[in-house]
């Protein structure tokens, strides 16, 4: 298959719709699908890291797509007068991940930081505490699952308080905030 990225969409739709969408049962509705694009091989999970996971640990060098089963979009942003956005509380194990992740950042990356690190994405390994570093974040994810398939991983831009950022012209803007 082609790796260019301008096509990606338009190759895992392919995918998903001659390879995976007659395989599902009702009880997939909700579930993630990620396709890496290259190859055809996929995970299904309602956890999006834990299918990533799985595909990385058989795929390194995967190149993803991914698609929310039932869905238009694997993420859910309501619309109206304001942005709202549907999310589950967070589990123990996403707490976790969270405090584990943001205390290896702080001990061990952090101060290695460089002013034109901002806005890069750090990978982080949670359970080995490696990491990647790159402003493209399937880059640092290919690069560290190539080194460790079974990773575990938290995410940081650095010197924002998240990874992605929503907004619009006149409705709710979530910007970015020094944090680190």
């Amino acid at each position: 298959m082609t790796d260019h990225k301008e096509n990606a969409e338009e190759i895992g739709r392919a995918i998903y719709k001659s390879k995976i969408l007659p395989t599902l049962q009702p009880e997939d509705k909700g579930k993630i699908v990620l396709i890496d694009i290259h190859s055809g091989d996929y995970e299904i999970d309602r956890d999006e890291s834990a299918a990533m996971t799985r595909l990385f640990a058989r795929r390194p060098q995967a190149y993803t797509w991914a698609k929310r089963v039932g869905h238009r979009a694997v993420y859910y942003m309501g619309s109206g007068y304001g942005v709202r956005i549907k999310t589950a509380s967070p589990s123990d194990e996403a707490k976790k991940t969270e405090e584990i992740g943001r205390a290896i950042y702080k001990s061990k990356i952090l101060p290695t930081l460089q002013p034109e690190d901002k806005g890069k994405i750090v990978l982080i390994d949670i359970h080995s505490g490696d990491y990647e570093i790159d402003r493209d974040e399937s880059a640092a994810m290919t690069r560290l699952f190539a080194r460790r398939p079974q990773a575990y991983t938290w995410a940081k831009r650095v010197g924002y308080k998240a990874v992605y950022y929503m907004g619009s012209g006149y409705g709710v803007r979530i910007k970015g905030e020094r944090y680190d």
